[in-house]
């Protein structure tokens, strides 16, 4: 039988980055978050040694095959006042999902295991708290934590949104509440009576630049612009370069795309979206606040929903973050966790022993709130016709 081998290296190499490309290639389930493109762009614009610690890609193989790559950050912190050694994997953006690949049918506790306890303290990465944040219910990063050895501990964050994409333009709304959508109907056929209106889907990567440009140029217009919060990727340069480097990777299975939505031959919305696995990945949205009543958003939604509707690759559109305006599109909201892997070093057990009473802490009060709810009377109905 092969024995596993796990190596570290503290750069992603061309070397490395084949086998990334290799592996990726040969997974049944693929997520965007998966994707070399996700963690070089982070590493482009916005990886900063003193404040996100060391980066280590651990390497697992079977003979000359990848069967997992674990990108990670290593470094010192401080929690309440106590030093603690934190090994966490690597987080590229602000929008809550992280995943790393592991090949179909690998030893998933084996791999964990071996890299968490052997080779990284043999290679003098003694940790304390090993954090896997933005962990999606049954991803790879998620089913990784829950066969990993020792002391831990998951907690509910946040969820991630996605819409089931059923195939055929006739019956791409038949999962979506009705009154939604034809309140968005109605809401396009009046932005329609403005003037003449036009989509366009630009999947080129020649393309893909100016389609940039026009996207940097409608946010920054906006509130969120230099006139306004000052939050537009043109005044957050890192988030700029994030996404720069996302559209000039050339890896495959990276399928980049922008939507441009334009009024009267001027842009007046644009969306950046990849295409990777079986689901369309939404990243952001830039509108021109004149329109803001016309809800330019939902009309890009609309006409994204008709038009992968047809795409037999597509499964999904996902929202990857899970805010409240969502649920209108009665989108699946998928559960995602905080998950953190306590060693058996001093601190990690004082550290697992504060997180356990917390926890249990949280749980009563939630139980005492519920029951404290449940007994409250309802209150009399009133007939507001009376």
């Amino acid at each position: 039988m092969t024995e596993l081998n796990v190596t570290l290296h503290t750069v992603l190499d061309a070397a490395l980055r084949d086998q990334w490309q290799q592996l990726f290639a040969g997974l049944s389930r693929k997520n965007l978050f998966q994707h070399i493109a996700w963690q070089e762009a982070f590493i482009d614009g916005h990886y900063q040694p003193e404040k996100h610690g060391t980066l280590v890609f651990a390497v697992a193989t079977m003979g000359d095959r990848p069967v997992a790559i674990v990108p990670l950050m290593y470094r010192s912190d401080r929690r309440y006042g106590i030093p603690v050694r934190v090994i966490e994997l690597m987080h590229p953006t602000d929008m809550g999902v992280r995943d790393f690949p592991i090949a179909d049918g690998a030893d998933t506790k084996n791999i964990i295991d071996t890299i968490l306890y052997k080779t990284l303290p043999a290679a003098g990465y003694r940790w304390d708290i090993a954090e896997i944040k933005g962990a999606v219910e049954n991803s790879t990063a998620h089913l990784a934590f829950q066969a990993a050895a020792g002391l831990k501990i998951a907690e509910y964050d946040h969820d991630s949104n996605r819409l089931k994409s059923v195939a055929g333009r006739d019956q791409c709304f038949s999962l979506i509440s009705k009154s939604h959508i034809k309140k968005t109907k109605r809401k396009r056929k009046h932005f329609e009576t403005l003037g003449k209106v036009d989509y366009e889907l630009i999947t080129a990567a020649e393309d893909l630049p100016r389609a940039y440009e026009i996207f940097l140029a409608i946010e920054d217009s906006g509130w969120k612009g230099s006139d306004g919060l000052k939050t537009s990727l043109r005044n957050d340069i890192p988030q700029k370069r994030f996404y720069e480097s996302m559209i000039a990777n050339t890896a495959p299975e990276l399928n980049f795309c922008a939507i441009i939505l334009r009024l009267n031959q001027e842009p007046v919305a644009a969306k950046l979206c990849t295409k990777t696995g079986d689901t369309l990945f939404m990243l952001k949205i830039s509108y021109d606040d004149r329109y803001q009543e016309h809800s330019p958003g939902s009309l890009l939604l609309l006409y994204v929903l008709e038009q992968f509707s047809e795409d037999e690759q597509v499964d999904y559109i996902s929202f990857i973050t899970g805010q409240q305006w969502m649920w209108r599109w009665s989108a699946e909201r998928q559960p995602v966790f905080w998950c953190q892997i306590f060693n058996s070093t001093a601190t990690g057990l004082l550290f697992a022993a504060a997180n356990y009473t917390k926890t249990l802490v949280r749980r009563i009060k939630n139980k005492v709130q519920h029951n404290s709810h449940a007994d409250t009377p309802e209150p009399e109905k009133v007939d507001n016709d009376s």
